[in-house]
């Protein structure tokens, strides 16, 4: 049974990483783009069972970012699980920004690149964006029950989008587990909550969800 995401939300603590994390400490001025990496036309790709769509500016950088993540991101989900994403998947990468950063909801996937949790993070950080809402469409096709507090649901699909940069060789798990404790830090966040407390709605008044889970 396909399961609807509800919109992941907004992935405003980026701003708040170390540079080691991928990150800056403040809001970044947004850097310029070198027009040699700037696609002015929309474009569609095939991968398997993925249809990417591009939407016009997106960079000639996130789409190799994107593509590679959906390629290494299938060889992870077959070896580690024993199947890839078999049915017809669509990735939206669009260049603006949008009321959320990345989502997954059944076997779409829409991503903004104008937004904080992708601009203003690493190309590891990204690779771990498109195989994190991968691993929700591998989920969906698996028929993994939504839990009410989704710490599961989501901290599943940190790890195996991680897991998935490392295999690339793009950071190491020493790194990435350093950088989450630095993001829950500089969340506000001191003691660990119980996991059953946290909430992934938007209105949840605990900070930092996706680095505890």
């Amino acid at each position: 049974m396909a399961l609807s995401l509800r919109p992941r939300p907004p992935l405003g603590w980026a701003l708040t990483l170390c540079a080691a994390c991928g990150g800056s400490p403040s809001p970044p001025s947004p850097a310029p783009t070198a027009p040699s990496t700037l696609s002015t036309s929309a474009a569609t790709v095939t991968i398997g069972a993925f249809t990417i769509n591009y939407e016009a500016d997106v960079t000639s950088a996130d789409r190799g970012i994107v593509e590679g993540a959906v390629r290494g991101g299938q060889a992870l989900f077959q070896s580690r699980f024993g199947r890839p994403i078999a049915e017809p998947t669509t990735v939206s990468i669009r260049a603006g920004t949008g009321s959320f950063g990345a989502q997954a909801q059944g076997h779409l996937i829409t991503i903004f690149t104008g937004d904080a949790g992708w601009s203003a993070v690493s190309p590891a950080r990204r690779h771990r964006t498109v195989v994190h809402e991968a691993f929700h469409v591998l989920q969906n096709e698996a028929g993994w029950a939504d839990d009410p507090n989704r710490w599961l649901r989501e901290g599943a699909a940190e790890y195996v989008g991680y897991a998935a940069a490392v295999d690339a060789g793009m950071t190491s798990y020493a790194t990435v587990r350093d950088c989450e404790i630095q993001i829950y830090i500089n969340g506000g966040g001191a003691s660990t909550p119980r996991l059953e407390t946290i909430s992934f709605a938007l209105s949840s008044p605990v900070g930092s969800r996706y680095a505890i889970a």
